[in-house]
């Protein structure tokens, strides 16, 4: 039976499996090497995430890309690791095509002059709680599609966090304000958070219903600047380079934004746990959100968000190898570039 005929027998086949959430390793393991169950198991990845190609030779290319990674997912796992693999929207790209598309976000920390004054905390490191899990305060997961724009998700997240934590109340502002409108950012082509904060210090921050967001396709607009701000920022900080103990004092009273490096296959399909794998760099290229730390098995933790909807990852969230150490960069890079502001 040649490839076409397989095809369109395969798409009568019924799909076998209601979500990816709910698939062991043991049975993706399965699958392998089963034509009729990895097309399945493609099919409904195509359902679930509305992949839609332009006509056959893509569909077989986007095919082989996804059997390819269902085989690296499956490897990983069975390696009783401290973290786990899973198929994700980015299980149809290979490596190189999900980095060009969605990392790229975060620009190089010395093309702009830091703005933000250095951070010092007063705080004992043995009166720090074991734990700390700033969800509750948080508004739902974001998803800033295909436009390199994480810097504005994680700068304005953390705003956001600032100005409940000041004043009780959870509110939404606007991504696209900061991607349009911050000028020493670059739109879709990335920027800092700490040039968003700048930004925000003079520039009031809109409600994201009167500013929404409108460059998931990679595209912007002009600054518009017919809406009225809201909340504005007094201050920012940076924390030093590095350094773990600071970051989780600064963590102890606010959400910080951070860099690290996900360029590698770990991080594009990520599913659970703590990356804890060398493998991961420290070339700074995406933008997320810190929002707690703990311990898991007798393992420390940092806790993040991204910004690629809650069907990434563990809702939307995942977790860093944590040490307390003043001299580490951390697992993918992740103590060092991090910031917050004050609003």
């Amino acid at each position: 039976m040649n490839l076409l005929n397989f095809v369109v027998k395969m798409t009568l086949v019924s799909v076998l499996c209601s979500g990816f959430e709910l698939l062991s390793n043991e049975n993706l393991k399965m699958a392998l090497g089963n034509s009729d169950h990895e097309w399945s198991l493609f099919e409904n990845f195509r359902e679930n995430f509305g992949k839609r190609y332009d006509n056959f030779e893509e569909l077989r290319n986007r095919f082989g890309v996804f059997r390819d990674n269902l085989r690296t997912i499956v490897t990983h796992n069975d390696g009783q690791r401290n973290f786990t693999l899973g198929i994700n929207r980015f299980t149809d790209l290979t490596n190189e095509e999900y980095s060009d598309t969605y990392l790229g976000g975060f620009t190089a920390k010395d093309l702009w002059p830091k703005g933000c004054v250095e951070y010092s905390s007063y705080t004992a490191s043995s009166d720090l709680p074991s734990a700390v899990d700033w969800t509750d305060i948080l508004g739902p997961i974001q998803d800033q599609e295909q436009c390199g724009s994480c810097y504005a998700f994680s700068s304005v997240q953390q705003i956001e966090s600032a100005y409940t934590i000041a004043t009780g109340k959870i509110i939404n502002l606007s991504e696209e304000q900061v991607v349009e409108c911050s000028k020493k950012n670059n739109g879709c082509n990335g920027g800092l958070m700490s040039s968003s904060f700048e930004y925000a210090m003079s520039n009031p921050l809109c409600l994201d219903e009167d500013y929404p967001y409108t460059s998931g396709n990679g595209k912007t607009s002009s600054c518009d600047t017919s809406c009225e701000g809201v909340v504005s920022v007094s201050s920012c900080y940076e924390i030093e380079e590095n350094n773990q103990m600071d970051l989780k004092m600064a963590l102890h009273e606010q959400p910080v934004s951070v860099a690290i490096d996900a360029s590698t296959p770990y991080f594009q399909m990520y599913s659970g746990g703590i990356i804890d794998s060398s493998k991961c760099g420290t070339d700074l290229d995406h933008a997320v959100f810190l929002i707690g730390y703990g311990t898991e098995n007798g393992v420390d933790y940092w806790l993040l968000r991204n910004s690629w909807s809650n069907t990434w990852g563990d809702n939307g969230t995942f977790k860093i190898l944590r040490s307390d150490s003043e001299n580490d960069a951390g697992i993918c890079g992740i103590a060092m570039m991090a910031s917050f502001s004050v609003v």
